[in-house]
C-alpha cells in the first residue's frame, strides 16, 4: 500500500533535501539529549547581569504561574506598614494612583495608532509588490517568499521617499495620506485579478493551528509596540531628531545633535507616523508598530528559508524559537535600529541564498540578475539603518557572492546557447554594488551636501566634516573603542558566554540547538558550515571592532535561529523529538514570562 502523501501547505520547496528518516535509537540521541540538559541548566544558573537587586533565572522559571497570571491581571501594589517612612507611604499612593489609572480599560486609547500603523504597514507592502511587478525574478521564486520580499523591499523605498520628500520640504500631510492611499489602492486593484480566496482557505484550513503558540508572543510585541518609550537613547537619539524635523516641516542638518547625521531608515516610519497623523507625540506609536512588524515578517522569512533549504518542520521551529526569543521583542518594542537591520541581514542572506541555488538551476537563470541587484539593495538597506551594517551586512553578501562564483556547486550545468546565461563574476559584483547604491546612496549624499563627508562623523580624518574637530573626533573614537586591556583571552571566552546564554534576553535554545545541526545529512553540510562561518565572522567583527555592546551582536540571532532549527530536526526519532518538544515549552514560558513582567 503506498505511503499517503503529505499536506498540500506542508509541501517542502521542490529545491528542499526531505526530512530525515527516522533513525534507530543510537548513542547520538542519548548524547544530544544530554547536551540541552547540561546547556539549560547552566543557562538557568546565572543572574540576569542587568537586573537590580539581581534575580536568578531559576527563581523566574519557579515563580512562572503567578507571573504569568500576573502579567493578564496585574495585583495592586502592597500597602507598606504602619511603622512605614512617609517617603514609603508617598511611593505607595504614586503607585496606587498609577495602578488605578492603568489597565486593560486604556486599551482603546491605542486603536488609532494601531489604524494609522496598519495603513503604513499595508502602503509599503503595497510599494514593494507594485515595484516587483515591474521586475523579473525567477519563476521558481513561490509567491509567498515573492511577499515577503516584496515587503522588506517596499519598507526601504518607503524610508527613501520619506527622505527625499522631507529633504524637499513635501511633509504636507494630504499629500502623504494621498500617496500612501494611492499605492494600497492600485495594488489592491492588481492582486484581485489573480486573488484566489479558496486556495488561501485551504492553506489556512490545514496550517491554523501552528501559529497557535505565537500569539502569546505576538500579544506581547503589539502592547509592547504601543507603550510610551521610556529609553534614554530613543527619546533622545531615534525620537528627538525625527520630532524636530516633523515640527520644521523639513529634514535638515542638526549640529546640535550627531546621530541625526546617521543612516534613518527606520526612524524615517517615525518621521512618517508623525506626519500622516499629523501629531508628533501620537505620530510614534504608528511608526513604532511598522518597526515591530519586522520580526513576524522575519520569523516568517526564516520559516521559508528553512522550508525551503531543509524541511517544513525546520522551518517551523526555526520561526517559533526566533519570534519566542526575548531579544526579538527587546529589540522590537524600542525605537532603535537593531530590529530593521537584522531584518535586512536575514533577508540579504535569504536572497544570497536563492543566488547559489537557483544558479544550479539552468531554468531559473533569467531572472538571476534582478536577483543580484535585490541582494545589493537588502545589503544597502541593513547600512541604511546602521553604518555598522556595512562589516555585518554589506562585506560578508559582497564575499558570499564571490564564493558562490569561485566554489560553484558541484551540481551547477554547463552554460548552453539554448539557456540563459548567468553574469559573470565582475559584472554580477557591479549589479550588486548599483543595488547597495541605491539603498544607501541618498544618506550618504545628504551628509556630503550637509557635512562633506559621506559618513558623517566618521572618517573625519579622511573626510574631514562640518561643525566637527579633531577634539570631538578623539573623543568620539575613545567612547567608541575597545579599551586595550580587554583584548585577552579571558575578555574573549567571557564574551562567548555573554552571547550564548549570559545575556538577559538570551535563548538556551539559539546556541544549544544550533551546535546539534552538525549533526546531519551529507547534503546539508555545506550551507550549515557557510551558516556557521557567517556567525563566527559577526562575532569576531562585534569583538575586535565594536565597543562591544550587545545590540551589535544580536543582529546574528536569526542565522543561529534557523540552524537551531536543522538542530532540532537532526533526528525524528520520538525519544529525541518529544523530549526536545517539551524542553522548547518550558523554556519559552520562561520567556514569556520574561518578556511580560
Amino acid at each position: 500500500m503506498p505511503a499517503p502523501s503529505r499536506k498540500p501547505s506542508e509541501q517542502s520547496s521542490p529545491h528542499a533535501p526531505s526530512e530525515p528518516a527516522s533513525p534507530q535509537l543510537d548513542w547520538k540521541i542519548g548524547g544530544a539529549i544530554v547536551w540541552i540538559l547540561l546547556f539549560c541548566t547552566l543557562f538557568f544558573q546565572f543572574d540576569l547581569p542587568n537586573s537590580s537587586p539581581k534575580v536568578n533565572r531559576l527563581e523566574i522559571l519557579k515563580s512562572l504561574p503567578s507571573l504569568l497570571m500576573d502579567a493578564l491581571d496585574p495585583p495592586p501594589p502592597s500597602r507598606p506598614d504602619k511603622s512605614a517612612s512617609p517617603q514609603e507611604e508617598f511611593a505607595y499612593r504614586q503607585q496606587m494612583t498609577r495602578y488605578q489609572q492603568s489597565g486593560w480599560k486604556n486599551f482603546p486609547q491605542r486603536l488609532p495608532p494601531i489604524a494609522w500603523g496598519s495603513f503604513i504597514v499595508l502602503a509599503a507592502w503595497s510599494l514593494g509588490r507594485l515595484t516587483f511587478r515591474a521586475l523579473r525574478l525567477p519563476e521558481s521564486i513561490t509567491p509567498p517568499e515573492r511577499n515577503y520580499l516584496a515587503f522588506l523591499a517596499g519598507v526601504s523605498l518607503l524610508s527613501l521617499l520619506v527622505l527625499l520628500g522631507g529633504l524637499a520640504g513635501l511633509m504636507q500631510r494630504t499629500l502623504w495620506l494621498g500617496l500612501l492611499l494611492a499605492l494600497i489602492i492600485c495594488n489592491a486593484i492588481i492582486s484581485l485579478r489573480s486573488f484566489r480566496l479558496p486556495t488561501l482557505l485551504t492553506a489556512l484550513k490545514n496550517s491554523w493551528w501552528k501559529f497557535i503558540p505565537f500569539l502569546p508572543f505576538a500579544a506581547c510585541l503589539l502592547f509592547g509596540a504601543l507603550l510610551p518609550e521610556m529609553d534614554f537613547d530613543a527619546r533622545e537619539y531615534h525620537l528627538g531628531g525625527p520630532k524636530e524635523w516633523y515640527q520644521a516641516g523639513s529634514i535638515h542638518f542638526l549640529p546640535h545633535d550627531v546621530y541625526t547625521s546617521f543612516p534613518f531608515l527606520a526612524e524615517m516610519f517615525i518621521l512618517l507616523g508623525m506626519i500622516v497623523t499629523g501629531d508628533w507625540y501620537w505620530g510614534i506609536i504608528p511608526g513604532k508598530f511598522l518597526l515591530m512588524s519586522l520580526a513576524p515578517v522575519t520569523a516568517w522569512g526564516l520559516y521559508l528559508a528553512g522550508k525551503r533549504w531543509f524541511s517544513p518542520t525546520v522551518g517551523w521551529i526555526s520561526a517559533f524559537i526566533y519570534f519566542s526569543t526575548p531579544w526579538v521583542y527587546r529589540f522590537s518594542t524600542l525605537t532603535g535600529v537593531e530590529g530593521a537591520l537584522t531584518t535586512y541581514l536575514f533577508a540579504s542572506l535569504f536572497v544570497l541564498l536563492l543566488v547559489a541555488s537557483l544558479r544550479t538551476q539552468t531554468a531559473a537563470r533569467s531572472g538571476l540578475t534582478t536577483l543580484i541587484g535585490l541582494l545589493g539593495f537588502f545589503s544597502g538597506s541593513a547600512m541604511a539603518c546602521k553604518y555598522p551594517g556595512l562589516v555585518s551586512v554589506v562585506v560578508p553578501m559582497f564575499l558570499g557572492l564571490i564564493a558562490i562564483w569561485i566554489f560553484p556547486s558541484k551540481s551547477t550545468p554547463q552554460s548552453s546557447e539554448e539557456t540563459p546565461k548567468t553574469p559573470r563574476l565582475i559584472p554580477a559584483l557591479a549589479i550588486f554594488s548599483l543595488g547597495v547604491a541605491l539603498a544607501v546612496g541618498p544618506w550618504l549624499l545628504k551628509n556630503v551636501v550637509q557635512t562633506g563627508n559621506p559618513v558623517y562623523p566618521l572618517g573625519y580624518t579622511i573626510f574631514g566634516g562640518e561643525d566637527w574637530s579633531p577634539e570631538m573626533n578623539l573623543k568620539w573614537r575613545a567612547g567608541h573603542s575597545t579599551r586595550a586591556h580587554q583584548y585577552t583571552l579571558g575578555w574573549f571566552g567571557e564574551s562567548i558566554k555573554d552571547v550564548t546564554m549570559k545575556s538577559d534576553w538570551q535563548s538556551p535554545l539559539c546556541f544549544s540547538l544550533a551546535l546539534l545541526a552538525l549533526i546531519g545529512l551529507p547534503q546539508h553540510r555545506r550551507l550549515v558550515a557557510g551558516l556557521w562561518i557567517l556567525i563566527l565572522y559577526q562575532f569576531l567583527t562585534y569583538w575586535f571592532l565594536t565597543h562591544r555592546i550587545d545590540r551589535f551582536w544580536v543582529p546574528l540571532i536569526p542565522i543561529t535561529v534557523l540552524l537551531a532549527g536543522r538542530g532540532f530536526a537532526w533526528s525524528l526519532h520520538p525519544l529525541w523529538k518529544w523530549p526536545t518538544y517539551v524542553t522548547i515549552l518550558i523554556v519559552s514560558l520562561y520567556h514569556l514570562a520574561l518578556i511580560s513582567s
